[in-house]
């Protein structure tokens, strides 16, 4: 829900707009369209269906229209033999998707304007608008706000949802500028979601996860597929994920628990906590501490300012670990002699077990001995391997 209060607007520039608008009025309202029989079904409100033509290569196409009121619109319709849906969406509040068994795709949408105050409305043609088109098997729907209106004094309370009800091998392309995305019970070849301020949230779902969000939250739990991860200004979380994840985060804070496969992570002033992790680790981070434990694979970490700590380490082959300004501290699994070092520390200590002791050894230790090779790498910081 958005809330949006102006005090004051300047009368004359008003009563102008109201004027150069007056002859292009509209009194539409909401509506609802029922898909079995192509036509409108009017509550308490009219409305009116737009049908207009596009023409892709030889084959035309109908685009449907929904046009509001100032107050809103309300949609509740059915769509069959629809393989993929794209949604672009400029400001909606929630976009849901959840799985049934049935082979239709189910959508309702409900879009409320709610105002107070004094209000003038200069274009009467600009109102909350959603539109369709099916090329093939794919449904494309894109959603407009364009009410147009001048709060002299008072409030605007919006609040813009879709709902969709959909088979569970739907493929998807969500792009919900300002507002949340959800996903329950997904298996499917790909899905592909983006949003620039909203929350993004997958859960039981199979499929391979594309997703993009430049100020909101991601939460996924219960994955099963590849995922791909672009987000800067918050938080990502991942709880069950059976497949491989890039991670690219920028001014945030990263937590994955129980992931079976590899994790790439490029990172900038963020912080990562991975834990009960069975794939290799690759991670290269900008100001950021990382931290991972309970971990089985290989692990390539570099970090230019920042910490990296790790807890319940077993590595299958090799470990590299480097950080220009700041502390390398790992708790070792392996057994002491299946492991070989070769560890440099420009400005600090290194500190190894070995006959059960943990031990300073300088600045430059190498030791050859087991197949397992660790190099580790500070220039202003200590290095400490128990």
């Amino acid at each position: 829900m958005k809330t949006l209060t102006l005090s004051f607007i300047s009368i004359g520039i008003i009563l102008l707009f109201a004027y150069s608008s007056k002859e292009n009025s509209l009194t539409s309202q909401s509506q609802n369209f029922d898909a079995k029989t192509n036509t409108l079904q009017n509550n308490t409100m009219k409305g009116e269906l737009d049908f207009s033509e596009n023409t892709i290569g030889e084959k035309p196409i109908a685009i449907k229209k929904w046009i509001g009121s100032k107050e809103g619109l309300q949609i509740d319709t059915a769509f069959e033999n629809i393989k993929t849906i794209e949604i672009n969406c400029r400001s909606c509040d929630e976009v849901t998707f959840n799985s049934h068994e049935s082979s239709l795709i189910n959508f309702k949408s409900f879009i409320s304007r709610k105002d107070k105050g004094i209000v003038i409305y200069p274009d009467y043609n600009k109102f909350p608008a959603i539109s369709y088109e099916i090329i093939g098997s794919v449904l494309q729907i894109n959603f407009i706000d364009e009410l147009a209106a001048f709060l002299i004094v008072g409030s605007r309370n919006c609040t813009s949802k879709f709902n969709f009800e959909v088979p569970k091998n739907i493929d998807l392309k969500v792009n919900n500028s300002d507002g949340n995305i959800s996903i329950d019970g997904l298996d499917s070849r790909y899905c592909h979601l983006k949003t620039t301020s909203g929350k993004i949230v997958v859960k039981n779902t199979k499929t391979n996860l594309v997703l993009n969000s430049s100020d909101g939250k991601v939460y996924l739990d219960s994955i099963y597929g590849k995922v791909k991860l672009e987000v800067s200004s918050s938080d990502i979380n991942i709880f069950t994920l059976k497949g491989n994840a890039e991670i690219e985060s920028t001014y945030g804070k990263v937590v994955c628990n129980n992931i079976q496969g590899s994790i790439n992570a490029l990172g900038s002033s963020s912080k990562f906590n991975l834990s009960n992790i069975k794939g290799d680790i690759t991670a290269k981070i900008t100001d950021g501490n990382i931290n991972f434990e309970n971990f089985l694979g290989n692990v390539s970490i570099e970090a230019s300012s920042g910490n990296i700590t790790g807890k319940e380490v077993e590595l299958t082959d090799k470990m590299y670990v480097k950080t220009n300004y700041g502390d390398i501290r790992i708790n070792l699994k392996n057994d002491q002699n299946n492991l070989s070092y070769d560890l440099t520390c420009d400005y600090g200590t290194i500190k190894t077990k070995r006959n059960g002791m943990l031990k300073s050894e300088g600045n430059r230790l190498i030791i050859e001995k087991g197949k397992t090779k660790i190099i580790g790498i500070s220039s202003s910081g200590s290095q400490v391997y128990e």
